[in-house]
């Protein structure tokens, strides 16, 4: 079932979770769940973007991302996994936006993938059939799987010019971190968490970024992952970072809790309405709930726990 070699060798951890199955699994019944992460401008206060973070399970247990990707190529099935990943990740994606999906949707893709010429084929069937449009995907290529940065350039410019756009995830774990910036110049880089997670009190992490930060020309194409905590924050703000993306926002939220979220927000603007049929804008209830959804629509993410908590 799968091939071995010793590149991406299938360990015993794999297979005794039934990784090859779950792969497998999903791949026939052409299922499986997805949760959606915002992705957030922090300088304007706004929501930019979202990531698509797919949820695999084997006998009820959750699958690390990690190993997933891992274990597909390994198997030599990536390309149909990340077929599937791309297909069903917008399309669930779609389901809470029914009339407009927000854009970018950024999904982790293996490199490996984008060198099978079966994979960009495929892409042009998605564009084509109107299933997914160029300028809403950015693909997140992922850095736990190594692959030749020369021979993927090519490649990258070749998907780059149908619009779609590409992102360098989990930048600073790899040895070839500004290689691959240099070689790539991706649209956008993810420094991972593991970078992010205490920067605000650790000078060696500040110094990376501010390399990265000067690499790059400014923070305007760099997303810090992992953000937690204000400090944190506070401190990647200071450092010209204008995006992030960590569960100070929000955990990832499922299409379901989506829709009843925007119901909320549709609910609140009619309450606003009705509150502006006897009253003035100036009103400090008339303010208030107006505060209140813009909260909603742009900082969602983090007041979705209290809202489900009301509701």
């Amino acid at each position: 079932l799968c091939i071995r070699d010793n590149k991406y060798p299938l360990t015993p951890d794999y297979e005794s979770s039934h990784l090859v199955e779950a792969i497998d699994h999903a791949l026939h019944t052409h299922v499986l769940e997805f949760v959606y992460q915002p992705i957030v401008n922090h300088v304007r206060g706004e929501v930019c973007a979202h990531e698509a973070l797919s949820r695999p399970q084997v006998d009820g247990r959750a699958i690390a991302p990690d190993m997933w990707f891992r274990a597909a190529v390994a198997c030599n099935r990536a390309r149909e996994v990340d077929q599937l990943v791309v297909t069903l990740s917008m399309q669930s994606f779609a389901l809470a936006w029914p009339e407009n999906p927000p854009t970018p949707l950024f999904v982790n893709v293996t490199p490996s993938s984008l060198t099978e010429k079966m994979f960009l084929e495929y892409l042009e069937i998605l564009f084509e059939e109107g299933i997914l449009f160029p300028e809403q995907l950015v693909i997140e290529i992922v850095e736990y799987v190594p692959y030749d940065i020369t021979h993927l350039s090519s490649i990258i410019q070749t998907i780059r010019s149908r619009g779609v756009r590409i992102a360098l995830d989990d930048i600073g774990v790899g040895s070839n971190t500004f290689t691959s910036i240099a070689v790539l110049e991706p649209d956008w880089v993810k420094v991972d968490r593991t970078l992010i997670r205490g920067i605000s009190g650790t000078p060696a992490k500040q110094e990376f970024l501010s390399r990265l930060v000067h690499m790059m020309g400014s923070g305007e194409r760099i997303i810090a992952e992992g953000v937690e905590t204000l400090e944190d924050l506070e401190t990647i703000r200071s450092m010209g970072i204008f995006k992030s993306q960590g569960y100070y926002w929000s955990a990832p939220l499922s299409v379901p809790q989506i829709q009843s979220l925007l119901q909320t927000i549709e609910q609140k603007r009619h309450e606003l309405y009705k509150l502006m049929e006897t009253l003035v804008w100036t009103d400090p209830a008339v303010l208030g709930k107006s505060e209140e959804i813009d909260r909603l629509v742009t900082l969602y993410y983090r007041l979705w726990n209290k809202t489900k908590n009301a509701g």
